[in-house]
């Protein structure tokens, strides 16, 4: 934006850095988008027949594995799965405010020590005490910003043995963001005292109108997500298992669809088993540490606490859940989307012997960052 070269005192539009810095944070949110995670959990037991002489699905119930979080059961060895999942999701708030309704407020740059920084007839310097400070004077955007992400997953999930899974994930994204920005000139009160009027106007030489827009979309993959998980305690009453997760930098950054530089986590998943009625209910809890997970570089410590519920429904599997999914930045904290807490529910129906369906809905819990009202994902698991 060029403001208008003042014909009576000649000044050109500069701002404070911490009016670029307000951009710079913006900027920084929009740049910071994560893609939801799914897990890896293949959601099917598989049991040897002896009669038959091989694998079935199992007939007791088990967990089908919550849908937002790990889980430590892995498949069974040799057991393949492939996944397809879509998510929509619609931003509407940064930090609580309304993307629709963003305001931000670009003050002056602040002058040499000699500079005449408050005005009165006859341009006396120092200037008397009823004189106009232009350098109060301050542009304020008032934005209006839409942005959008849709992703279809495609993953797959591998039984190394009866207690090690390898697997991988990876998003095709749509991402749009469209900006309206209507700017104004909000002179300091002390405008009363200027000698001819506003110092700071806009340009109709260079056509540099108070109002703009512009808007983008791209369509790319996004980061390929690959995973290992180690089961190490198995039980009717506990389960344990270490999870690792390498996320390699196969989007694009430039279109809010991936990170620079390789990131990774690691895990301890844990759950217990409590037969309920003709159900089993299985609270799970898990717990870890992100490196480099967001352009930012940070480093987080990441929780799930969820409740899971087991039925047999129509002779055929059904799993209802309930999560808490948090993480905490620990490093390069940005000031906003540094601590993110969301409520996930979800159901898992094992639709046939080999196929799973899964649909979930994500809430934020608090308002940290650039959220959405509501993030939705469902999808379908196949078994080989």
């Amino acid at each position: 934006m060029t403001l208008q070269d003042n014909p009576f005192f000649s000044h050109r539009a500069h701002f404070t850095k911490q009016s670029l810095d307000q951009l710079e944070y913006l900027s920084d949110s929009i740049s910071s988008l994560n893609q939801p995670s799914i897990s890896s959990t293949s959601g099917m037991t598989y049991e040897f027949d002896p009669v038959l002489d091989e694998f079935v699905p199992s007939t007791t119930v088990h967990s089908l594995g919550p849908p937002l979080s790990e889980s430590p059961m892995t498949s069974g060895k040799g057991v393949l799965s492939f996944g397809l999942a879509f998510s929509h999701t619609k931003f509407t708030k940064l930090d609580g405010r309304d993307l629709n309704d963003l305001t931000v407020d670009l003050g002056h740059l602040e002058l040499e020590p000699d500079a005449l920084t408050c005005l009165a007839p006859g341009f006396p310097n120092p200037p008397p005490p009823n004189c106009y400070s232009y350098i109060d004077d301050v542009v304020q955007l008032n934005l209006d910003l839409k942005i959008k992400n849709q992703f279809i997953w495609f993953s797959s999930n591998y039984g190394l043995s009866e207690h090690m899974d390898i697997g991988f994930h990876i998003p095709l994204m749509h991402t749009n963001v469209s900006v309206n920005s209507t700017a104004s000139i909000i002179n300091a009160p002390s405008i009363v005292y200027s000698p001819f009027g506003s110092v700071h106007n806009f340009d109709p030489v260079n056509e540099d109108s108070p109002d703009s827009s512009a808007s983008e979309s791209h369509t790319g993959p996004g980061d390929l997500v690959l995973h290992l998980k180690h089961q190490f305690k198995k039980s009717d009453q506990l389960n344990l298992a270490a999870f690792y997760q390498l996320r390699m930098p196969t989007g694009d950054p430039d279109n809010l669809q991936g990170i620079h530089g390789v990131g990774g986590a690691m895990m301890l998943l844990s759950s217990a088993r409590f037969p309920q009625g003709k159900g089993v209910l299985i609270p799970y809890f898990n717990v870890g540490f992100e490196v480099n997970g967001s352009n930012s570089g940070q480093e987080k410590v990441l929780f799930d606490l969820g409740l899971e519920y087991d039925i047999f429904a129509g002779g055929r599997r059904l799993s209802t859940y309930i999560d808490v999914i948090g993480s905490n930045t620990v490093t390069n904290q940005m000031g906003s989307g540094d601590d993110r807490y969301d409520l996930g529910l979800g159901i898992k129906y094992a639709a046939t012997d080999r196929g799973v369906f899964f649909a979930n809905e994500i809430l934020p819990i608090n308002d940290s960052g650039l959220r959405p009202n509501a993030t939705y994902l469902m999808g379908f698991t196949w078994f080989k």
